[in-house]
């Protein structure tokens, strides 16, 4: 059975549509042909065979890093577990149902396939034909960063069941207005794009280099701690309830343990989407000053604490040398 090779940046589901459609096949039929499984469950994004690369000239690892999200939602689990749940998805023995499930739950906020209008004009003249490009559906991106362009929510269902059809066969249809300012969402259309394509640094200790930044921000409060709940208060004016409600990632600066002083926080292992992380560096990255001053905001919110007090950091390990970090840039990047 000869199939085309995938395009650059294809999605999974988009294979399978595209290799179905050629040779006149149920997507079901398909796969049983090429791995001998029979699975129900087909996924747009994420694949539970990852022995389908074969039957496209690459290795399970290959497949998983080029046209899943996985790469993406792995970018920020710590080294060892990474590495875990990569070795449990490319075995031939793996339990690729659970694991393809819980990595999916940090995809889950977008509903519809997205496109980008540039590039299907561009696929059309070098392919004669569209695909659906994997970058264009990460959680939060909105703009393309090839072109840089405002990214077009089409009406198919990420949860669409396969074979689904390409984007320029579709009804025309006009970008969806932004929540965010435009300089916002291509900062989180690059952090997403780089932890896709694996351009952050693995070994990367997140939350000193939050610290760091929040440190110079103003967040720190002088030989006490990182003022937390300040900061999640003016995260969630940066970005607007609407938009993190919409996104799964809504913040209240008066719980204690709010994500964003989680992932400061070097003790705490949070269990965080990968969104999070971005929309955290990306807030940072802005140099944002502190809406109120320390001192003023401690008084304020002093009778109203929660039951829990918010984890309070030691300046020391703000000051503390990361030498995995590359401080100087916009965030830490793999070694070339």
């Amino acid at each position: 059975m000869k199939l085309m090779l995938p395009y650059v940046d294809e999605t999974v589901g988009s294979v399978l549509s595209r290799s179905a459609r050629q040779l006149c096949l149920p997507v079901e039929r398909l796969v049983r042909a090429l791995t001998g499984r029979r699975v129900l469950e087909h996924p747009q994004l994420v694949a539970n065979y990852p022995d389908l690369g074969a039957a496209f000239e690459m290795t399970p690892d290959e497949f998983l890093r080029r046209h899943t999200t996985l790469p993406y939602a792995l970018a920020f689990v710590p080294t060892a577990s990474r590495n875990h749940v990569w070795q449990r998805l490319v075995s031939d023995a793996h339990d690729g149902q659970s694991c393809g499930t819980a990595l999916r739950s940090g995809l889950a906020c977008q509903e519809y396939l997205r496109y980008c209008p540039a590039c299907i004009e561009d696929d059309l003249v070098r392919f004669g034909e569209t695909y659906w490009h994997r970058s264009h559906q990460l959680p939060a991106v909105t703009i393309c960063v090839q072109h840089r362009r405002q990214l077009v929510a089409s009406v198919v269902r990420v949860q669409s069941a396969l074979p689904v059809v390409p984007p320029h066969e579709l009804p025309l249809a006009v970008p969806d207005p932004s929540w965010l300012p435009a300089s916002v969402g291509w900062g989180i259309a690059r952090w997403s794009f780089d932890a896709l394509h694996g351009r952050l640094d693995a070994s990367a200790s997140w939350s000193d280099w939050y610290l760091e930044l929040a440190g110079r921000c103003g967040y720190l409060h002088p030989r006490r701690s990182v003022t937390s709940s300040l900061l999640t208060h003016d995260l969630q004016r940066f970005y607007g309830t609407t938009f993190l409600a919409g996104a799964d990632c809504s913040c209240e600066p008066e719980h204690a343990w709010a994500w964003p002083g989680q992932l400061l926080h070097p003790r705490v292992r949070p269990v965080a989407t990968p969104l999070k992380y971005i929309l955290l560096a990306v807030f940072l990255e802005t140099r944002p000053t502190p809406s109120c001053r320390l001192v003023d905001w401690r008084l304020r919110h002093k009778t109203t604490r929660a039951a829990v007090a918010p984890p309070r950091i030691a300046t020391s390990v703000v000051i503390r040398q990361a030498g995995a970090l590359v401080m100087g840039s916009s965030k830490p990047y793999t070694a070339s």
